[in-house]
């Protein structure tokens, strides 16, 4: 019997939320990440997330979102989409849909920061830096990474 139910690869802000909330429903979990345990983001990561409602109800659920610093997170009200086309155009509007917000743009490095706290205290869950016998693995790494080749999900070139 393998000693973890889930190998999840990859320790960015989706493998992150992953296995948190697959260890939340109380499965064995570990999490592959290539740097060193306990690594927290650099600083400098200038990258934001385009977060919808289900993922804000996500990491809720994580207790992430409310450790995400105010300044970190911003409603998104409206939204104007030009297309190639001249007249081509589309508006959406949290007011005229009736919601809060239409999403959120998060800062990456302050949400892969409170989703690396996070993981710190989940119980069933365990970083690993090498790989570990699993029933189920979650490719977490994105599209070029090693874990798809060794698990035969290597996208083919063309």
């Amino acid at each position: 019997m393998p000693a973890y139910d889930v190998l999840v690869r990859g320790a960015g802000a989706v493998g992150l939320a992953a296995a948190l909330a697959l260890a939340r429903q109380g499965l064995r979990v570990a999490l592959l990440r290539a740097t060193a345990a306990g690594a927290e983001p650099a600083a400098a990561d200038v990258r934001a997330y385009a977060v919808n409602a289900a993922s804000v109800r996500l990491l809720s659920a994580l207790k992430v979102w409310d450790a995400l610093p105010a300044d970190a997170r911003t409603p998104v009200h409206d939204m104007h989409i030009e297309g190639d086309a001249p007249g081509a155009a589309l508006d959406f509007s949290a007011w005229s849909q009736g919601l809060a917000e239409l999403a959120w743009i998060v800062d990456a490095a302050e949400l892969e920061r409170a989703l690396h706290a996070a993981v710190t205290f989940a119980p069933h869950l365990q970083i690993v830096s090498a790989e570990v016998p699993a029933t189920l693995q979650v490719l977490a790494e994105g599209s070029v990474s090693l874990g798809r080749v060794v698990v035969g999900a290597a996208t083919p070139q063309v």
